[in-house]
């Protein structure tokens, strides 16, 4: 990854979603997603669709991800 962390989880985003586009089910189905990538220093949130991702830190709320629109 050398570092790129950003667009190696956008390559794989578009990745299965060029896979699951070849399905028979693809014409008339959604998806939602959201992954967290952590290293010792970082922690990286990719999501797609109707999904969030948040982070709680003593009683403190981060959110990491932002809402996707199409």
């Amino acid at each position: 990854l050398n570092g790129q962390y950003e667009n190696a989880l956008r390559e794989t985003f578009m990745a299965v979603d060029k896979q699951v586009s070849n399905e028979d089910y693809a014409a008339d189905t959604g998806s939602t997603s959201c992954v967290c990538l952590i290293t010792p220093t970082l922690i990286i949130c990719a999501n797609s669709g109707d999904s969030r991702s948040a982070l709680q830190r003593k009683s403190e709320v981060i959110a990491l991800s932002e809402d996707h629109k199409p």
